[in-house]
């Protein structure tokens, strides 16, 4: 939290004109593909390995455009299974050729004679690569047709939004984004960083300041499908706070850049950006799990209808009664479409509360490293722990911190949480196995909740050293 460079001023275009000369010298991209072709040389293996890859890629995208779209037709009945391959033919559709370009810049960045601009480039090409399959990703779920729409039934206006909104930044952000990155990994000395590589990092969170104001303002398809999805859920109660601290991340950004906190600014859109990928990579899990319990539900459904008419057709012989003509009756049985089908607010709780504790640990990882007062936790010692004794007899103490404690709370809150709702989520997944009457899967939903609990209460006296 320094400034590394003065207020921006008009001095700073002329330094720009420098980087501009630097960026397209013909003698640096000679040095540039003079180091690739040196990589070349010296490890053909990997790099024919890479090429190969690229062609099997190319070559086959008619055939992995097939297998997606033998999916289409099957959204309303297809299993967790089938999800889960549709879902790798996407991300093999969509990043397959963009990783093999990101390691082979990555691979070629690591060539020990490289020159300052190869590292430049690659760097660039590297960082750009990741925000491509983010946004390319995001295009291809939400798109008409999409697995978002078809197999996990997310709103149709908030999709057209997200698909406009993932559009319009790889056609603005993205390249402002390459050529900022390569000035920030070029030469420190003569002020490119701070002169157009701040200029260019400060035009690319216009775009996405405008995306997102068009993405989660007050009228937008996503506010509107929060108020009207969950009216009493707190990302409705707190939609006026939460929108605006969003809205506040490039807006502080930019005045952090022109103020000349460059490198904080830099830094903290580095965390940012692992923090869309954290919302990406939860957005997913929770559809996959709710999915998964819609099939699973929909199954349980079937079997408690076939129940209920083999019951019927047992009374009707009891009661000497024809039983062709009590199971007649009787409406027909199939099976329900999972469009239809509704996931009990137990298990709706439990996947909301794993996803929330994966969402906490993965923001603690993202900003540990950002912000030094979470690590300073683990300085705050509370009481010490026995664990043994050295050579001489004396007594090896480890300390418990403040980390430990919240660790504790945590794992007692994961514990109870689960608890309370494993029963739901245990009797829609042992519904998978026909052979289990109602008592047995009783039975063993309360030998789970038990286990659960005993393991949760181990790993938190564990965590404050009892």
């Amino acid at each position: 939290w320094t400034q590394s460079a003065d207020l921006i001023s008009p001095s700073d275009v002329s330094v720009s004109e420098k980087v501009l000369q630097w960026m397209f010298a013909p003698s640096n991209w000679q040095k540039f593909f003079g180091d690739l072709g040196l990589s070349l040389g010296s490890r053909p293996a990997i790099w024919g390995l890479l090429v190969l890859g690229l062609l099997a890629l190319i070559f086959s995208k008619p055939w992995i455009r097939r297998n997606i779209m033998s999916h289409g037709g099957k959204s309303s009945t297809e299993g967790i299974g089938g999800t889960l391959v549709l879902m790798l033919w996407i991300i093999i559709q969509t990043a397959g050729i963009p990783i093999i370009l990101y390691l082979a810049a990555i691979y070629l960045k690591a060539l020990p004679t490289g020159d300052y601009f190869t590292r430049a480039v690659c760097s660039g090409f590297a960082v750009t690569l990741k925000a491509v399959i983010l946004l390319r990703l995001t295009v291809q779920l939400c798109k008409q047709g999409g697995m978002g729409r078809t197999h996990f039934l997310w709103n149709e206006p908030v999709c057209g939004s997200m698909v406009r909104s993932a559009r319009t930044l790889l056609i603005l952000f993205v390249p402002l984004l390459f050529f900022a990155i390569m000035i920030q990994n070029g030469p420190q000395t003569e002020g490119f960083r701070s002169s157009l590589g701040r200029l260019l990092f400060l035009f690319s969170m216009v775009p996405m300041l405008l995306v997102l104001w068009r993405s989660i303002g007050r009228s937008s398809p996503l506010a509107k499908a929060i108020v009207q999805g969950r009216p009493d859920g707190w990302l409705r109660k707190y939609l006026p706070l939460w929108s605006t601290v969003v809205l506040l991340c490039p807006v502080t950004l930019m005045v952090l850049t022109i103020l000349g906190y460059y490198f904080t600014a830099y830094q903290l859109a580095w965390s940012l950006t692992e923090m869309a990928w954290l919302v990406l990579v939860l957005i997913l899990v929770n559809a996959v799990m709710l999915r998964g319990l819609r099939a699973a539900q929909a199954k349980l459904a079937l079997q408690k209808a076939l129940h209920e008419q083999e019951e019927a057709a047992r009374k009707a012989r009891e009661a000497d009664e024809d039983p062709e003509e009590s199971i007649q009756s009787t409406p027909p049985v199939s099976a329900p479409s999972l469009d239809l089908q509704e996931i009990n607010e137990h298990t709706s709780m439990l996947i909301r509360s794993v996803t929330l504790v994966v969402g906490l640990i993965g923001l603690w990882f993202i900003w540990a490293d950002v912000f030094p007062a979470f690590r300073f936790l683990d300085n705050v010692s509370l009481w010490t722990q026995e664990i043994g004794v050295d050579k001489v007899g004396t007594p090896i103490l480890k300390p418990i911190t403040l980390l430990n404690l919240i660790i504790a709370i945590v794992i007692f809150v994961a514990t109870f949480i689960a608890v309370k709702s494993g029963t739901a989520l245990l009797e829609i997944l042992m519904a998978r196995s026909s052979k289990l009457d109602a008592g047995s899967q009783q039975s063993f939903g309360l030998i789970g909740q038990y286990a659960i609990f005993m393991v949760g209460l181990f790993a938190g006296l564990n965590a404050l050293g009892i």
